[in-house]
């Protein structure tokens, strides 16, 4: 049975050291980093969390044991995202 997800007081999903897989907890790690480059190229709050959102399906499907640099390769993923939305 998978436990709850708790909200933060942004709304957000509260990620638990239990709750996440390593790709997820990637992704949390570097998320404002990201977001605050996909706001910057596209000036749109919902826009960048559509790229954003993209690039965590891309992101999961990934072996990531093959990267060596994970926040380059999800930063360029978003810059690359960003191209669609622009």
């Amino acid at each position: 049975m998978r436990r709850p997800v708790r909200q933060t007081p942004a709304g957000r999903p509260e990620m638990s050291e239990h709750a996440a897989d390593p790709a997820t907890e990637v992704l949390v790690v570097h998320r404002n980093l990201l977001c605050t480059a996909a706001y910057e190229i596209l000036g749109s709050a919902a826009d960048a969390e559509d790229v954003l959102q993209d690039t965590r399906l891309r992101w999961v499907k990934l072996d990531l044991a093959h990267l060596r640099e994970q926040r380059a390769y999800l930063r360029r993923g978003v810059i690359v995202g960003d191209r669609e939305y622009a």
